[in-house]
C-alpha cells in the first residue's frame, strides 16, 4: 500500500515535467519543419547556392511523426492530470499547465527558439547525410546563408509560441468546466458499478441441518407399527 501512494505521488509530481517537455519539444519539431520549408522557399530567391535543393526531405517527415508522438504524450499527461483533479487530488491540473517555462510567451520563446534551431540542424544532418554521406556544415544546415536561416528560424518560433501560449491560456480558462465534467462522469461511473456490483452480490440461502435433510427425505415413508 505504501509503494503504491509513493508511486503514485512521484507520477504526480512526475506530470508537470513530462507535459512541458513534451510540449517544449512538439512545438519545436512543428517550428523546424515550417522554417524549413520556409528557407528552401527563400533560398530559391535570396541565396546564391541553396544547399536544400536537389536532395530528399525525409527528415520533414520524421520530424513531423516526432511531433504528433509527443503531442498525444502531452494530451495523456493533461487527462491524467484532469481525472486526478476529478478524483479530489486538487492541483494536479494547475501544476500541469503552470509547469516551468509555459507561464509567459517570453519563456516560451526562450525555449522553443533555441530548440527549433537544434532540431532544424538535426533535420537537414539527417538529409544531408542521406543524400551525400558528408554531415554538411552548420550554414549549409541553415540553407546556405546563416544570416536568413536563422531570422527565420527566430521568427516562426516566435509564432509557434505565441500560438502555444494562446492555447495553453485556453486550456487554462476552460480547466474548471472540464474538471466539473470529469466529476460528473466519475461519479456516473461508480454509481454504475456500484448498482453492478450490487445485482451481483449471492443471496445466502438459509443453512440447514443434517438432520432435516435426513427426515424430510424419509417424509411419507413409514414403518408398519410395531407390536406392543
Amino acid at each position: 500500500m505504501r509503494v503504491s501512494l509513493r508511486v503514485r505521488s512521484l507520477a504526480r509530481r512526475a506530470m508537470p515535467a513530462m507535459f512541458g517537455i513534451a510540449v517544449l519539444v512538439s512545438a519545436a519539431c512543428v517550428a523546424a519543419v515550417a522554417a524549413h520549408y520556409a528557407i528552401d522557399a527563400a533560398g530559391d530567391y535570396l541565396v546564391p547556392h541553396d544547399t536544400y535543393d536537389h536532395i530528399g526531405h525525409v527528415s520533414r517527415s520524421i520530424a513531423t511523426f516526432v511531433a504528433a508522438g509527443l503531442t498525444l504524450v502531452g494530451a495523456f499527461v493533461f487527462l491524467i492530470a484532469a481525472f486526478a483533479d476529478a478524483r479530489r487530488f486538487r492541483g494536479a491540473l494547475d501544476a500541469v499547465l503552470g509547469a516551468s517555462g509555459l507561464r509567459t510567451p517570453l519563456r516560451l520563446a526562450v525555449a522553443i527558439v533555441p530548440t527549433t534551431l537544434v532540431v532544424l540542424v538535426a533535420m537537414e544532418s539527417i538529409d544531408g547525410r542521406i543524400a551525400t554521406g558528408i554531415q554538411p556544415s552548420f550554414a549549409s544546415a541553415l540553407g546556405g546563408s546563416i544570416g536568413l536561416g536563422s531570422s527565420i528560424v527566430c521568427a516562426t518560433g516566435l509564432l509557434v509560441a505565441l500560438a502555444l501560449w494562446r492555447g495553453l491560456r485556453a486550456l487554462s480558462a476552460s480547466k474548471q468546466r472540464l474538471t466539473s465534467a470529469l466529476v460528473r462522469l466519475v461519479a456516473r461511473r461508480d454509481a454504475a458499478r456500484s448498482r453492478a456490483d450490487a445485482r451481483r452480490r449471492p443471496i445466502d440461502a438459509p443453512a440447514t441441518s443434517g438432520l432435516g435433510s435426513i427426515l424430510s427425505r424419509r417424509a411419507g415413508k413409514r414403518a408398519p407399527p410395531q407390536a406392543a
